[in-house]
């Protein structure tokens, strides 16, 4: 087994795409996708900024969906591979302070039982 590395902002517009097609130029083939990305926003929720909510959920639901979404198709074209989406305990219960960092948690977790049951 050999491990690729390549760096990408998953936060930043058309990311996704720009990832795998990467993957895609370099002939490899993903038998495994770890969607781990996020970061935590503490704070009072009208005191943060817009800005660095909208990276956080970029990153952690539009970003996580699009790589399941292409990944996917060619694991199930293949009939073989594996997806990991990892939550938090923050998708359990409303966390005031990290509310929508929690709250994109809990989109991962109820994702992940919806759509990749089996794809």
């Amino acid at each position: 087994m050999k491990t690729h590395v390549i760096t990408t902002d998953l936060s930043a517009a058309g990311a996704s795409q720009a990832l795998y097609q990467r993957v895609s130029e370099l002939g490899l083939t993903v038998d495994v996708l770890i969607n781990n990305a996020g970061f935590g926003i503490h704070g009072n929720f009208v005191g943060i900024p817009w800005k660095r909510e909208h990276e956080t959920l970029e990153l952690g639901i539009i970003a996580l969906v699009h790589l399941t979404k292409l990944f996917v198709r060619d694991m199930v074209a293949r009939n073989l591979g594996y997806v990991l989406l990892v939550s938090s305990i923050g998708a359990y219960q409303p966390s005031p302070t990290y509310a929508t960092y929690s709250a994109a948690k809990s989109f991962v977790l109820y994702f992940g039982a919806a759509a990749i049951r089996r794809a």
